[in-house]
Formats: C-alpha cells, sequence, structure tokens
C-alpha cells in the first residue's frame, strides 16, 4: 500500500494505512500520555499521612534509592486489597477512592505526573483490581446487598462477571491477579475452600474465565489451602497483595498474629496452585505487620511494607530474617498499630518494565444507534512510532456508513445535532462498517495502522471518535465513546 506525499493525500480506499496521516498532528498534539518509569513503586495507604480518615495517598517510591514523594492526595481511602493497581493497556495508575470533601469514591486514572482522568463509570468503590492487559480489568465492586465481581472493558464500560464464590454475595476476596497463561483469576480469601477446610490459613481459588472474558467456568474452580503460622491462638492469615515473579510464578504475601519466623512471601504456580514458600520474615517486632507485597525488578527480591515500622523490607528468594531495609524519605504508613479499624490495607505494585510506552483510554458515553446499543471504538497493539497496531469497532448497526475524527484535545463539538467529545477535528476518514445490513450491533470494523517513523509523535496524545449513520434513532446518526491515544 502507498500513501500520498500530502498530509491527507491518502490513495482512495487504503483506510488500513490512513492513520499513517497522524504524522502530521505531531505539533498540535497534546503532549500527555502515561510518563512513567520502569520499576518505580507506588504504595496507596488510608494512613499515609497519619491515623485520621482524611489522611491517605498515593506514594512513588524508587527502591534503590528510598526516595519518595506523593502521587496523589486523597479525601476518602480503601481500606482493601488490591484498591490501586498500574494498568499497562492504559498507561495509567487505577485507584479508587474519594478526592473531596462530600464527593461520593469513583475509579480514577492517574498519568506519570498525576493528572487524574475521572474513569466514567460512576459512583465506585472497588478492589481486588487485576487488569489483564488488553483494556480489561477484574475487580471486585462494593456496595448494595452484595459485593460483585465486575470487569472494566477497553471501552470503558462496566459489566458484572455474573458470578459469586460459593454463592456466597459477601465473598471477602483479599485482592486477585490475572494470569494469562491459564486465562484465570487467581484470588486469595479468609474465605475457606470447604467445610472441612482450616479458616485460619491462606485459601487461593483460581477461577478460569471463558475465551471472551465474560464469565467464570464455575465447574473448573479449584481452591487450595496453605499453612503459613501454627501459632496458637491461630487467628487467620489475611492477604497482602499480589505480584508477578520472573518466570510466570505468582507472589503473594500475607499478614498473620505473630512475630515470628514465617513465609509471609508465597511462591505459586498459577498452573497448579502449586504454594512453596519463596522467603521468611522474622523474628522482629513487626514481622506480623507485612501489611503489602510487591516483586522488585530493579532490586531483584521481593519487598513487603512493614507498616508497624514503617519501612520497605526487602527478600531474595529463601532468605528469611530482617530483611534489606529501604528507608524511605517520607512515611508510607502510621507506624504503628492503630487503635481502631480499620486497620491499615495498603496496596504496592510496581510499573513494569514494558517496550511499549504507548496506551489507550477510551472516554465520553458516545450515543446509542439501533436498539439501543452504543458503538465501541478500541485500540489495540501498540502506539508507537513505526509500530503496528489497530483500531476496532463495533456494536454499530450493521452496514452502516461511518466517519472516524481524528483530533488534538478532549473537547465538545456539535455534529449533526449531537455532541462529538473532541476539541477540533484535523483529519476525518470515510468508511463502511460490516456486518448484515440494519441488523442492530453487527456492522463492525478492524483498521490496521502503523505510525510514521516520526520521533516527535513520542510523548503526544492524539483523540478519535467514529460517528455512524443510522435512520432508526433521532438525528439519524450514533456515536461511539471517544478515544485517546497516547503515543510511546
Amino acid at each position: 500500500m502507498n500513501i500520498g506525499n500530502g498530509c491527507l493525500s491518502f490513495r482512495a480506499g487504503l483506510v488500513a494505512r490512513a492513520l499513517l496521516g497522524l504524522g502530521c498532528l505531531a505539533a498540535g498534539a497534546l503532549a500527555q500520555g502515561g510518563g512513567f518509569v520502569g520499576g518505580e513503586l507506588f504504595v496507596y495507604n488510608g494512613y499515609a499521612q497519619g491515623v485520621g480518615p482524611t489522611d491517605g495517598a498515593i506514594l512513588r517510591c524508587d527502591p534503590l534509592t528510598g526516595t519518595t514523594s506523593q502521587f496523589v492526595d486523597l479525601y476518602g481511602s480503601e481500606f482493601q486489597v488490591g484498591s490501586a493497581v498500574f494498568d499497562p493497556y492504559r498507561q495509567r495508575v487505577l485507584f479508587s477512592a474519594s478526592l473531596a470533601a462530600g464527593e461520593p469514591y469513583r475509579l480514577w486514572f492517574a498519568d506519570g505526573d498525576g493528572t487524574l482522568q475521572d474513569s466514567g463509570v460512576g459512583v465506585a468503590e472497588v478492589h481486588s483490581m487485576a487488569p489483564t492487559g488488553d483494556g480489561r480489568v477484574y475487580m471486585m465492586a462494593m456496595g448494595g446487598a452484595h459485593d460483585e465481581f465486575k470487569w472494566l472493558d477497553a471501552a470503558g464500560k462496566l459489566h458484572f462477571l455474573n458470578y459469586y464464590i460459593d454463592d456466597n454475595y459477601h465473598f471477602p476476596a483479599g485482592g486477585m491477579i490475572y494470569d494469562d497463561a491459564t486465562n484465570s483469576l487467581i484470588l486469595a480469601s479468609i474465605y475457606k475452600c470447604d467445610w472441612t477446610g482450616d479458616a485460619g490459613a491462606t485459601h487461593i481459588r483460581r477461577l478460569p474465565l471463558s475465551a471472551d472474558g465474560t464469565s467464570v467456568l464455575d465447574q473448573q474452580v479449584v481452591c487450595v489451602e496453605y499453612q503459613i503460622t501454627y501459632v496458637i491462638p491461630v487467628t487467620m492469615e489475611e492477604p497482602a497483595g499480589w505480584s508477578r515473579l520472573p518466570g510466570g510464578d505468582l507472589l503473594y504475601g500475607a499478614h498473620t498474629n505473630s512475630n515470628l519466623q514465617m513465609p509471609r512471601m508465597l511462591s505459586i504456580d498459577p498452573a497448579t496452585l502449586t504454594i512453596m514458600p519463596f522467603a521468611s520474615n522474622g523474628p522482629y517486632d513487626g514481622a506480623a505487620q507485612t501489611r503489602a507485597v510487591c516483586w522488585s525488578t530493579l532490586l531483584g527480591k521481593a519487598v513487603i511494607l512493614d507498616t508497624a515500622n514503617d519501612v520497605l523490607r526487602a527478600f531474595a528468594a529463601g532468605e528469611t530474617g530482617s530483611g534489606t531495609i529501604i528507608q524511605t524519605s517520607t512515611p508510607l504508613s502510621a507506624a504503628g498499630y492503630p487503635a481502631y479499624p480499620p486497620f491499615e490495607t495498603p496496596a504496592m505494585f510496581e510499573v513494569p518494565f514494558d517496550p511499549c510506552e504507548g496506551g489507550w483510554i477510551a472516554y465520553g458515553a458516545g450515543v446509542p444507534g439501533a436498539g439501543g446499543l452504543v458503538p465501541s471504538l478500541i485500540g489495540t497493539g501498540c502506539p508507537a512510532p513505526s509500530a503496528g497496531m489497530s483500531l476496532q469497532l463495533a456494536s454499530a448497526v450493521g452496514g452502516a456508513s461511518a466517519v472516524l475524527f481524528v483530533g488534538t484535545a478532549r473537547g465538545t463539538l456539535p455534529f449533526k445535532g449531537v455532541t462529538l467529545d473532541l476539541a477540533d477535528v484535523a483529519l476525518t476518514l470515510q468508511l463502511i462498517v460490516g456486518g448484515a445490513p440494519g441488523v442492530p450491533g453487527a456492522g463492525g470494523l478492524t483498521l490496521p495502522a502503523v505510525l510514521p517513523p516520526d520521533p516527535a509523535l513520542s510523548g503526544m496524545s492524539v483523540f478519535l471518535q467514529a460517528a455512524f449513520g443510522d435512520s432508526s434513532v433521532p438525528h439519524g446518526v450514533s456515536l461511539s465513546n471517544a478515544l485517546e491515544m497516547d503515543i510511546g
């Protein structure tokens, strides 16, 4: 396929390469995007700045030096495992919190400089977030009559997973992680595997997902039990977070009731759920307060947050004792044992080393078309100079004519009686979607694209939205969600 020399001089019908024209937008596109550094650690803690109800914060930390700074100030924080996570698809930190007095809890996106974006899903208190890397993020949502498994799709819509473990509407999930090799969610809980189990042990479940990720294969769910402590009297081994180890195994951490030496860091094979000690911390005052765990690629060690002493401790595989203390430049916790619940339940995670620094964020509600369906526009692949990627349009009326708009900023723009979520339109692309003509939701199209090899594009963001001709709805047009493309 050949492209003409002018910014908009595409050969007729060569829609697969039309986005090469984005190279002409480099001067006008917004310089924002993810902006994170591989290997840095983040800590989300409701007691990061004291023990009051508004003392929460998200902090960023260099594990090599201990240099720590405030990333986001929180007014209301979750005290649940996995209330913040890094999503490599969006290249953002995702977290659940209230940011000001009187404001409800929402799901937020934060880019590398701390700029926040509302996820658009409305009021949401979520925890145990598990991104898949392709735009989906699984989570537990609180509120109402019971907690629910939900998932956020790449188009920014929140869905109910329609599954309850053991039909328990109040199942106490304690963090989870997605495993691509088994297409499963691996989660921890204080809830025992069956009536014969030990309520004080560690309980790990594997929830296999359907191929499209929209449901749990209930008959294939597996639960295993592991005893970390035999101290009498035994209290629950509470989940303290998940991370990934080199080689494919998972790192899991637990909080216990004793300061004795115990394997509070476990290595778990997601395929077999074989559980082995990774490292054992203790004995020391505060060993029981292992409240968060994360693998550090820069250190080549597991890092735990000891909230009793307000320090990070690093452990190599097989190591015992007190570990290597990382003294941070600012507090990460309340440095003690809060006298009242909720007790500290921080989240700690690493920004992965990723060859793709570009990301995608869907935003805006769109406008429904035939059948009340809102068309979707998502991006796949790595948006980077010279890299291949694609745009996928779906859920439009079959056979519809379409226009793809490309702009340089978010905003509002009138269009045929509806409103685009773009500040301007710098490029347009005329399209026809496939699918049975006139059938609601049948229309779709995939547009492969390649960005030009222009280094000036890196760090820029462009914005896209699609409109579809649809005679069944007012104004004769439906709109997809808008899509921010951050170029790595």
